[in-house]
């Protein structure tokens, strides 16, 4: 199967550069580990690697402004609390992940890591606009290429052991969401014409189900530690 078909993967510690999600550098403060954290700079660990304050911090920054972007309301501290939660569990998905790959003896070529690089410049729209990313994301272009080879080994890694090709989409469904979520609206068009990408979008669904079922049982069989206080805030809330 192609790249492409690997939508939304939570593979990569989440920022977006022109609509792409990459890496964050590993070190990069908006609130606070546990008192019963064994080190106060660690907000959890995965089968004993540590994931940072820091690395938290910086990936949480990243996502209250794409939230903000998107209209969430940040002087809501439900809103808050769901996104801090949401990033902490990105983030230790991202761990199991990646530990299954440091096994499995991937190889990504520098060609194919450069054709990934001149893409992502590419939808960036100008090299000032790259360029600026980089400098808020405090990436260089070689830690970039370096994050975007990784990303692409987690990629083969994913489909090495999801087959997605599996996933099969019946006219009732695509009809079922034709009814549902087009033919409501005003001037909604004819089943016919988006046909092909309402199945589209179904397939690309199941997929991210069936890789989301993987990553779960990757994290189920983790020893993973949290001690930043992300579910107590959500439930208290």
């Amino acid at each position: 199967m192609s790249t492409g078909k690997i939508i939304g993967i939570i593979v990569v510690l989440a920022l977006i550069l022109g609509g792409v999600y990459l890496l964050v550098g590993d070190n990069l403060n908006l609130g606070g580990s546990s008192a019963d954290t064994p080190n106060e700079n660690v907000v959890a660990t995965v089968n004993g690697e540590e994931i940072t304050d820091e690395e938290f911090q910086a990936q949480l920054a990243v996502a209250m402004q794409n939230f903000q972007a998107q209209g969430a309301n940040l002087d809501d501290p439900n809103n808050v609390a769901l996104i801090r939660k949401q990033v902490l569990d990105e983030m230790i998905n991202n761990k199991v992940v990646l530990q299954g790959l440091a096994g499995a003896n991937i190889e990504v070529s520098q060609e194919v890591v450069d054709v990934e690089f001149d893409r992502v410049k590419a939808q960036s729209g100008s090299d000032e606009a790259f360029q600026t990313a980089l400098t808020q994301a405090g990436l260089t272009e070689a830690q970039l290429k370096e994050n975007l080879r990784r990303q692409l080994m987690a990629q083969q890694y994913l489909r090495g052991n999801v087959d997605v090709d599996l996933v099969t989409v019946t006219e009732a469904e695509i009809q079922t969401f034709y009814d549902q979520n087009v033919a409501g609206q005003e001037n909604a068009p004819a089943f016919a014409d988006v046909e092909a990408q309402i199945r589209q979008q179904i397939t690309a669904n199941k997929q991210q189900q069936l890789i989301n079922q993987f990553v779960d049982g990757l994290r189920a069989a983790a020893d993973v530690e949290i001690f930043l206080e992300t579910e107590n805030e959500v439930e208290s809330l």
